[in-house]
């Protein structure tokens, strides 16, 4: 397919894209169906932290990518632009996002119970993204002052350094900075593990790291070293889980207005076609 966007974040992989149709009422239905579970997706609905604001910024950096890669089409623009909207609309209406924890928050509520003061403790970051750069921020805010970014890609590594003030350091020397680091914190879209057990064996200090990689960036096995306190991704939502049921209630406000807008969604769009007399199209 040459018209797609892929979604990629800490628990999803999802790819939109464009199919011919010849049925009227199962294009239909596949674009109700798209519509539906995109802007629910971006308003937080589908998260494991029911109104989470992190997949908003990565929804909406997924479809920038797609836009400068010039794999979208019309169907797709109109797609990604309603459901961002749709997702805004829900967020607003009804009150889903207010007090919701996201990964960055979770992550950083766990550096609270191992550490009451950040200010002489040197905290690793793995991976150059939104969430990182969220998380360093509210690092920054309990006092943290040595952080130091890396990634894979050096130049956006130091493009969230740059904008968050923290120091930057190459990929292929990371592991030498965790020999003295107390916190490791790492979200990549990496196929493999990034950190092994042998690598962390020599370590002779404490370290807690957070692994929010899906998959997982760091070897399970770093988990039985002694000194080392690993909280993978399940790990993780498990910690403040009890954190969204408080927000469950408003689903089903905001189920009634993805149903409604979806609806609108799919007349709007077929409307466009017979002005523009187009081959019938849907979105998956």
């Amino acid at each position: 397919y040459k018209n797609y966007v892929i979604i990629n974040t800490c628990n999803r992989v999802e790819i939109y894209y464009t199919v011919d149709v010849e049925d009227i009422t199962t294009a239909n239905l596949k674009l109700n169906q798209a519509i539906s579970h995109l802007a629910s997706v971006g308003a937080g609905m589908q998260s494991y932290f029911i109104g989470e604001q992190d997949i908003k910024f990565q929804l909406k950096n997924s479809y920038a990518d797609a836009l400068e890669n010039e794999t979208t089409d019309r169907y797709l623009n109109f797609l990604f632009q309603n459901a961002m909207r749709i997702s805004k609309l829900i967020r607003t209406k009804t009150g889903i996002s207010k007090g919701a924890v996201s990964h960055s928050t979770a992550t950083v509520k766990i550096v609270d119970t191992h550490f009451a003061d950040l200010k002489d403790k040197k905290i690793v970051i793995l991976g150059a993204h939104r969430m990182n750069h969220n998380i360093i921020k509210h690092l920054q805010k309990k006092g943290a002052n040595t952080i130091l970014m890396s990634n894979r890609t050096y130049y956006k590594a130091v493009h969230i350094a740059e904008e968050v003030g923290c120091s930057v350091v190459r990929f292929d020397n990371m592991c030498d900075e965790l020999c003295n680091a107390d916190i490791l914190i790492t979200a990549t879209s990496s196929p493999h593990e990034i950190v092994k057990k042998e690598q962390l064996l020599n370590k002779k200090s404490s370290l807690l790291i957070i692994d929010l990689g899906f998959p997982c960036d760091i070897e399970k096995e770093v988990d039985e070293i002694e000194n080392i306190n690993l909280y993978d991704l399940k790990k993780v939502e498990s910690f403040i889980g009890k954190e969204s049921q408080k927000r469950e209630l408003n689903l089903k406000d905001a189920e009634k207005i993805v149903q409604h807008e979806a609806s609108l969604f799919v007349r709007e769009l077929r409307s466009q076609d017979e002005k523009r007399d187009k081959k019938l199209k849907s979105c998956i």
